[in-house]
């Protein structure tokens, strides 16, 4: 005999919507949301115990069947705080999403476009869902560039001057493109002394063979 699932409907915007089946689906084919989960405390706060004022929803967003937590697991999404939640799952998303890319930029060789295709697949989101060219404004908006002092600073700078990013760069260049380090100084207005400072930190091992899938700056 099959026991009851108490699930609870979570509004979202499309886009959103997907991102959370994508990121919190499970082997067992449900959508958890749990206990160390930054959601967590979102949903909760936008719920009642009180079924009679549950939420009614409208075509206005698309709802999610999650399980909450054992301990949360009779509570219901209040009628008068569906926009509060969808608004906050967006938030939400879109933190995750500048993360995501940031992420990328700064510990992969890529482009922005790149990063966001990476996205796109990573949560199997589509153009009908919620097109790319969106995406990018927003994140435009958001100034999500690819440097470091344009997004959470999520990683010990390299260099007071410059941008991870361009630190990464000066290493390509003299690693694999075997540019002088005079000549990468004056590109970056930075001392070659500066430069072979910044090789070093990202190249510790004076050995480390270079990879040679990286492809030119």
């Amino acid at each position: 005999m099959q026991h009851h699932i108490s699930t609870i409907k979570i509004p979202a915007k499309p886009h959103v919507a997907q991102y959370i089946r994508a990121k919190f689906l499970e082997e067992d084919a449900i959508i958890h949301i749990r206990t160390e989960n930054l959601l967590l405390s979102t949903i909760i706060s936008c719920c009642t115990e009180n079924y009679a004022e549950s939420a009614s929803y409208t075509a206005d967003f698309e709802t999610v069947d999650v399980l909450l937590p054992k301990p949360y697991q009779q509570l219901y999404v209040n009628e008068k705080k569906i926009k509060t939640l969808a608004i906050a799952l967006e938030k939400h998303f879109w933190i995750q999403a500048q993360l995501f890319i940031y992420n990328i930029l700064t510990n992969t060789i890529a482009t922005k476009e790149d990063a966001i295709e990476a996205f796109y697949r990573e949560y199997y989101l589509k153009e009908s869902v919620y097109p790319i060219g969106n995406f990018r404004r927003m994140l435009n908006r958001k100034e999500v560039a690819g440097t470091q002092h344009q997004v959470p600073s999520l990683e010990k700078k390299i260099s007071y001057r410059l941008s991870n990013q361009e630190c990464k760069q000066i290493a390509r260049l003299h690693k694999k493109r075997d540019i002088s380090l005079r000549a990468i100084g004056q590109h970056y207005n930075i001392s070659h002394e500066g430069a072979r400072k910044i090789i070093k930190k990202i190249f510790p091992n004076p050995v480390l063979k270079v990879d040679n899938k990286l492809t030119a700056v």
